[in-house]
């Protein structure tokens, strides 16, 4: 459990996030370490940034424990709380928590991952910045070879973005998280 209670702002989740990333190591099957409830759907989180939010939630493995009104949800926020391909990383039987891969820096790119039991690994690109901006995910941070074909899905749009060699690349938008899988062919 983090230290500190969840709010629905975007410092808030990207605080709590930072505390659970130090305690992956204890996280396993049975033993889940708990960031707190989810905001999606309480004001003073956007649309993007809840959907980040609960992107990084199913990548740290944490209970996914509903903190909105549900009787007054919207469909933006239903489609974002049943996304089933995103919810399938916290699902998964290896129980692995997922962790920060990419070297600090002061640009607000970050690089997300979990290993999965089928031998994929789930990447969240991170984008903590205020504009758009290029992050890649090289097969080193997710210990593949980096010679190595893989093929990536975007969990969010449930569409394949190809077969790739050593990195995957894409846009992020501010406080967006960019979720794929990346499967070894």
């Amino acid at each position: 459990m983090t230290r500190h209670a969840l709010q629905a702002n975007w410092d808030s989740v990207m605080r709590n996030l930072d505390e659970n990333n130090g305690m992956a190591p204890v996280a396993r099957v049975g033993h889940y370490n708990d960031p707190d409830m989810l905001e999606v759907g309480n004001q003073g989180l956007s649309e993007v940034e809840a959907k980040s939010h609960f992107a990084l939630w199913n990548i740290i493995m944490a209970p996914l424990l509903i903190g909105t009104d549900v009787t007054a949800m919207t469909d933006e926020v239903l489609a974002i709380l049943t996304a089933d391909e995103v919810l399938a990383v916290n699902k998964d039987t290896l129980g692995k928590q997922g962790v920060r891969v990419s070297p600090a820096n002061t640009t607000g790119s970050e690089v997300w991952a979990r290993q999965m039991s089928d031998r994929s690994v789930v990447v969240g690109l991170l984008n903590r910045g205020d504009s758009s901006t290029n992050i890649t995910v090289t097969w080193d941070m997710i210990s593949l070879p980096a010679t190595s074909k893989a093929s990536v899905r975007d969990l969010w749009l449930k569409e394949d973005r190809g077969i790739v060699t050593g990195q995957f690349s894409s846009s992020v938008d501010s406080h967006e998280v960019v979720l794929v899988r990346i499967a070894p062919n």
